[in-house]
Order: structure tokens, then C-alpha cells, then sequence
């Protein structure tokens, strides 16, 4: 008997009320350990878990007919229970299951806008996802011998100590290689930047050789035009004060303040063109988005006013536009 044939009867005794307790729990050790591992649940079965699922509905069917209304309630609750377990299988079968071309399936977190998400990786390394960002890794391959992560946006790393396998976040500009640290990697709005917390990194711009060593409390920001990395003169701190529900702009022009609001709040943010050559220097911690904008609006010496769609804009006071 092959696996798929076991599996199968293993199944069908379990949805006819046959299986036993040291049998049901095998199936349960069987979905823990399908959980846990990248290959799915219903490649072992041989079958797609809408034809199971068929399958399961017909011979619920076909028992209900031809019990007794007496005798239904225990053999309805066994096949209610098997029903409840493969359509639980079968939410991780969607979100699992290989892509048809073959590549190996790839485990996505995105975070939208006004969100923000707490990751677990298999090692302990632990990732907080800030708004508007994505997330990907290859759950097979991130067991090996180098743990890579891919990152669109901006994210929090606390990285779980591994001499033996080295720690890389991919971005279309920087690769940041480290063994155990805690760092923050930004790729918005064409800012590729990374600030170290503890520890020490080393940065790599795309299609150079030279990485930069960055240690704790120590940032470099990529520099598009020439591709070359340079050492930022912020705090570093700065940078990942955002982990602590902290916006902060230091000398940050209205374009880059008004998209990092839009992310962080998840509502348009629009300003007058006489406004786009200002910049702004302030801090805010845990603020509604209505005072935030009104600080900032006297600081600009402009007004700022919500429209009826929910959005709001940046009004310089020699504009007569809306």
C-alpha cells in the first residue's frame, strides 16, 4: 500500500465512523505535521480538495437517508467534525499549494495601508511590517544554509543568532547580510535605506561588490543617481522610531511627509504645488491624522482643510486651486 492509498483509507474509515482513537490520532499528528512542513496536505492525497470535499457531501448524504432519526446525531457529528477538518485543510491548501508552473511555493505577508504586521519566522526571527509593505520567502529554501528574506517597503528585524547561516533581506536596490542583529530596511518611495539597532550589518547596492558595514545606531542611504551608499546623518534611531507608534521628519520634503502619511494613516493626503520645495523637521507620537496635519499646515504657514471623500489637503495660501 503506497502513501496515497493509506491516506485515502485512513479518510474513509474516519467518515464512516470506523476509525478508532489511536487512528484519529494519526490523522491529527498528520494535519499538525502537513501544517508545518511546505509540501501540502492534499499533494499526499493524491487529490484536489474540491473532489474530496464532493466526495465527503455525497456519503454524508447517503447516511442520512438510510439511519434512523434516532441514530443520527453521533455519525453527523463524527462526518461534521471530517468536513470541518479538510475545509480547514483546504484554506491551507489555497494559501500553501506550489504554483502550477512547478516553481516552489512561496509563503507572501503584505501589510496594507493604516496596517501593520507582526511576523514569526521559522527561526525566531521575529519582523514587524510596516504599512503599504510586502513580504516573501521560501519556506524550503529559508531552511538551508542561507535564510533570505524579500522585502517591498519598509520592516523591523530582530534577527534569531545563527553563525552557520547568515541572514540576507533582498531589495530591488540593497541586499543587508547579518548573522544575528536588529536593523531596519526602508525601499520607499525610492528611499533605500538601512538603520542598524544592534549589532552590525553589512549593506550591498545592486550590481556593486562593495558592501558597507553599518554597526548599532549607524544608518546609510543609497544614493540612486551614482548607486553608491553613504552614511546618513539622521539618528538612526529616527529611522525605526516608527516600531514605537513614532512618526518622525527630519528635514523631509512635503512629498515624502504627505506619502508617508497617506501609509501610515491609509487616507489621501494631497498638497498645493507652491508647497512641494518645503520641507519639515517634527515628531509625532501616537497623534490622530487631524492634528498632525494642523501642526504641520502652521508650520508651513498653509491651511488644511478634509474634503467630503474622506481626503485631505495641504493648501498653500497664495493658491486659489483646491
Amino acid at each position: 500500500m503506497n502513501r496515497q492509498q493509506y491516506w485515502r483509507r485512513q479518510f474513509a474509515r474516519y467518515v464512516q465512523g470506523w476509525a478508532g482513537a489511536q487512528e484519529q490520532e494519526v490523522l491529527n499528528r498528520f494535519f499538525e505535521q502537513q501544517a508545518a512542513d511546505s509540501a501540502g496536505v492534499w499533494s499526499e492525497l493524491g487529490e484536489e480538495p474540491a473532489h474530496v470535499q464532493a466526495r465527503i457531501r455525497t456519503a454524508l448524504d447517503q447516511r442520512l437517508a438510510a439511519e434512523k432519526p434516532a441514530k443520527r446525531w453521533q455519525p453527523l457529528l463524527k462526518l461534521a467534525a471530517a468536513v470541518a477538518l479538510l475545509a480547514g485543510a483546504t484554506v491551507w491548501f489555497s494559501q500553501r499549494r506550489p504554483a502550477a508552473s512547478g516553481e516552489l511555493a512561496q509563503q507572501v505577508i503584505s501589510a496594507a495601508k493604516g496596517q501593520r504586521k507582526r511576523i514569526v519566522l521559522p527561526d525566531g526571527t521575529r519582523i514587524l511590517l510596516n504599512s503599504d509593505s510586502r513580504l516573501r520567502w521560501q519556506p524550503t529554501a529559508y531552511k538551508g544554509r542561507q535564510r533570505v528574506v524579500y522585502l517591498e517597503g519598509e520592516a523591523f528585524f530582530d534577527v534569531y543568532h545563527d553563525e552557520r547561516r547568515p541572514f540576507r533581506v533582498v531589495t530591488p536596490r540593497l541586499t543587508t547580510r547579518v548573522l544575528g542583529t536588529s536593523f531596519n530596511v526602508n525601499t520607499h518611495d525610492r528611499h533605500y535605506a538601512v538603520a542598524v539597532a544592534t549589532g552590525a550589518v553589512r549593506v550591498t547596492a545592486r550590481r556593486s561588490h562593495k558592501p558597507l558595514l553599518l554597526r548599532a545606531r549607524e544608518q546609510a542611504r543609497l544614493d540612486v543617481t551614482t548607486n553608491q551608499l553613504q552614511p546618513a546623518q539622521q539618528s538612526a534611531t529616527d529611522a525605526y522610531a516608527w516600531v514605537n507608534h513614532v512618526l518622525v521628519f527630519d528635514n523631509s520634503p512635503v512629498s515624502q511627509v504627505a506619502a508617508r502619511l497617506e501609509r501610515w494613516y491609509n487616507v489621501p493626503i494631497h498638497y498645493d504645488a507652491a508647497l512641494g520645495g518645503q520641507h519639515i523637521r517634527a515628531r509625532y507620537e501616537r497623534e490622530s491624522l487631524p492634528h498632525v496635519l494642523q501642526s504641520l499646515a502652521f508650520s508651513l504657514g498653509c491651511t488644511c482643510a478634509q474634503a467630503p471623500d474622506g481626503s485631505w489637503r495641504l493648501r498653500s495660501t497664495s493658491s486659489r486651486t483646491l
